[in-house]
């Protein structure tokens, strides 16, 4: 009794809602009836992603106080790149009568592992992150690799270029871009990026897909002369783009919608963390949202934990962070922000913010 009181007092202390003395365990170790259980926040919470997964494990546990519900929230720690260690914490949460879901990971071969070890038991994974192809079944937050033509197209639709010149790192690699645009009012021209700016007018927009570094420098050079804008989707845009030459002429189409660029209940959550945690870090309101799905889903089920994973998967409009959302059928969620930054002064700042819907 006495270190079961310790533990509580720690818990108060921290504000943290970890379940501790709430009852959420039966004699045999399993959930009560009605009680929600623990949910897992796996993340590499060392090294150089220390501070983004203690950020995030922050707005997770900021959720659940400000929802006041009796969830445990418990961290797993994983190394990148580390698959055994990814699959010894599922394992870990499989061995847990109390777990309900998984929150994470921060790469898609971790989470495609946890998958595999979770995928026969009713415990859900949820992930704010990950933007491979290949993670059905999965709950998805952020936008994925299969999102990212659809940005394009609605960052495009709202700049108003007079055309496209699609530049293209490798021959195809515009492929879903091109696709769209086939569909969509604008005009548009396909080309190699070493051809791109010899073809650009002013008014245009150069969309940049499938480039590596030295290209996306080559094309920012080249395009400064013709005054085309130049937009780099997120998959193409690399962290050195700041300090090219020639990047004031960039649009970068981010992931992520920042913090600044919300208003409503996401403003109001990203207050709330900033008096906590510091200002919220890109994807600390993803986390949010991730943990906003698992409650929605057990609300929806009277706070019983039993069908969580079926009832996350047919999820329709959740009042999220960062939007209201609705889970589809692979698991990604609908309509999907992006953030178009542009370069300022050596650094970004937001020029819009397009919204899309993933189908």
């Amino acid at each position: 009794m006495k270190s079961l009181t310790i533990c509580c007092a720690l818990a108060a202390l921290a504000l943290l809602v970890v379940g501790c003395g709430d009852g959420s365990r039966a004699s045999d170790g399993a959930p009560r009836v009605g009680s929600p259980g623990t949910v897992y926040v796996e993340l590499p919470f060392s090294g150089a992603t220390r501070a983004d997964a203690l950020s995030m494990l922050a707005a997770v546990r900021l959720v659940v106080e400000q929802s006041g519900s009796r969830i445990a929230v418990k961290r797993l720690d994983d190394v990148r790149g580390d698959l055994a260690r990814c699959r010894a914490n599922a394992q870990h949460a499989l061995a847990d009568a109390t777990a309900i879901a998984v929150i994470g990971t921060y790469d898609s071969a971790c989470t495609q592992v946890v998958r595999g070890v979770l995928e026969r038991s009713t415990i859900a994974l949820v992930s704010p992150v990950n933007s491979a192809s290949g993670l059905e079944g999965v709950v998805r937050i952020a936008p994925s690799s299969e999102d990212e033509a659809r940005g394009v197209i609605a960052a495009a639709l709202s700049l108003k270029p007079d055309r496209i010149v699609l530049a293209e790192g490798w021959r195809g690699a515009g492929g879903p871009i091109r696709e769209l645009l086939a569909r969509s009012p604008l005009k548009a021209v396909t080309a190699s990026v070493v051809r791109a700016p010899s073809i650009a007018r002013r008014g245009d927009l150069i969309v940049g897909v499938g480039l590596s570094p030295v290209q996306v420098a080559g094309l920012l050079v080249a395009a400064r002369p013709v005054a085309a804008r130049v937009l780099l989707p997120s998959s193409s845009a690399v962290p050195a783009t700041l300090a090219l030459r020639g990047a004031e002429s960039a649009l970068v189409l981010s992931r992520f919608v920042p913090a600044s660029s919300l208003s409503g209940r996401g403003q109001s959550f990203a207050d709330a963390f900033a008096k906590r945690s510091g200002e919220p870090r890109d994807y600390d309101l993803y986390a949010a949202d991730a943990m906003i799905a698992i409650e929605t889903a057990l609300k929806a089920g009277g706070g019983v934990s039993t069908g969580l994973r079926q009832r996350l998967a047919v999820l329709v409009n959740v009042p999220g962070v960062t939007r209201t959302f609705s889970v589809l059928p692979d698991g990604r969620t609908s309509p999907q922000p992006m953030a178009v930054l542009s370069i300022d002064r050596g650094g970004f700042r937001v020029d819009r913010v397009v919204t899309y819907d993933s189908i």
